[in-house]
């Protein structure tokens, strides 16, 4: 079974750690040549690429991350990374539930990877960046909002930077009733199976 890492755990080495306004932020180094196993995180996060670059393969694909790419990790994706003979070094944002669930309950598209290449979510996270990286005594109040407007942006910027695939939810669906399609269960029992609390979500339905 693949490891699922905790909140501010990552692999390589971490360079600067701290949590604040409901959520984790991780400026991560690794040496050149540098391999990550096959592994998951026990909640989504952010990644913007600093410095390097590597092939990361996930879902059974692979795309190309150099500095200035800005991804998204939904919870439970599994992931792994081959980096260049080069030093890399990502920053991560991992936001509490107190972020995410808002924002779940008015779009899907956090449920599935997504990547930018420049747009509106670079100068936000870079603006997270520095403040993390010089903090004071507003810093909080700072990137609290900073994260609230990267997590709204990064929604309405995915409609054509998402996987041309549909949510994870509905690949959930679509597995089971392959799994179980002599006996499917019923259509509360899979909403409950993949999340959904009950039916009356516009995408569905409200996910826990």
């Amino acid at each position: 079974m693949d490891p699922i890492l905790a909140p501010g755990d990552f692999y390589g080495q971490k360079h600067r750690h701290f949590k604040i306004a409901g959520a984790t932020f991780t400026e991560m180094v690794y040496f050149p040549a540098f391999k990550i196993p096959r592994h998951s995180h026990e909640g989504a996060f952010f990644g913007l690429v600093l410095e390097g670059a590597y092939t990361e393969t996930y879902e059974r694909r692979n795309r190309e991350c150099k500095p200035a790419t800005f991804l998204f990790h939904p919870e439970g994706e599994v992931h792994s990374e081959t980096h260049y003979d080069v030093v890399v070094r990502i920053f991560n944002v991992e936001p509490a539930s107190l972020f995410l669930d808002p924002v779940r309950k008015r779009s899907y598209l956090l449920d599935q990877p997504l990547a930018f290449e420049g747009g509106p979510e670079l100068p936000l996270t870079l603006r997270l960046y520095h403040e993390f990286r010089d903090p004071d005594a507003l810093t909080p109040i700072a990137m609290e909002g900073l994260l609230l407007e990267l997590l709204a942006t990064t929604c309405r910027g995915s409609i054509g930077a998402r996987d041309p695939k549909p949510p994870r939810w509905l690949r959930q669906v679509r597995d089971l009733l392959q799994e179980k399609f002599t006996a499917p269960p019923s259509l509360q029992d899979m909403a409950r199976i993949v999340g959904f609390k009950n039916l009356s979500h516009p995408e569905i339905g409200e996910r826990r």
